[in-house]
């Protein structure tokens, strides 16, 4: 029964809520920009707007997945304790990413690198965790 496994549903419910607090503020930061531009549609050579529309988008790509990762093991009985480590994991890698695609005067800034690695590893991390509790 679901309920025998409360204390991870319970953590998986607060870090989808915070990681989907960040999508939509990362939305709501598209919608700044495209007020600001002027543009309804594309981004009209805004460099602020490609970098802001890049950041929800990306985050858009992979926090769902993860987030289906996690609600899949903690069905299957995965601790609260490695829910919430995910979680937390999730949520700082997208910040950074987020905080670092947006900055222009590196063409790579480091919070963007460390951002996408730490998610990829976390999403790497889901997968074999998922194949491992599968059999």
């Amino acid at each position: 029964m679901i309920t025998d496994n409360l204390d991870a549903l319970q953590a998986l419910g607060l870090w989808t809520s915070l990681n989907l607090a960040l999508m939509l503020g990362l939305a709501l930061n598209t919608f700044r920009w495209r007020y600001k531009e002027g543009v309804a549609v594309g981004l009209a050579d805004s460099v602020g707007l490609e970098r802001a529309v890049r950041a929800h988008g990306n985050n858009t790509e992979y926090v769902p997945g993860i987030l289906l990762g996690l609600g899949v093991l903690t069905l299957l009985g995965e601790t609260a304790m490695l829910i919430h480590a995910a979680g937390a994991l999730l949520l700082v890698a997208r910040v950074l990413h987020a905080i670092g695609i947006q900055q222009t005067h590196a063409q790579v800034p480091a919070a963007r690198a460390v951002g996408n690695i730490v998610c990829w590893l976390l999403f790497l991390g889901i997968v074999l965790r998922l194949l491992q509790r599968s059999f």
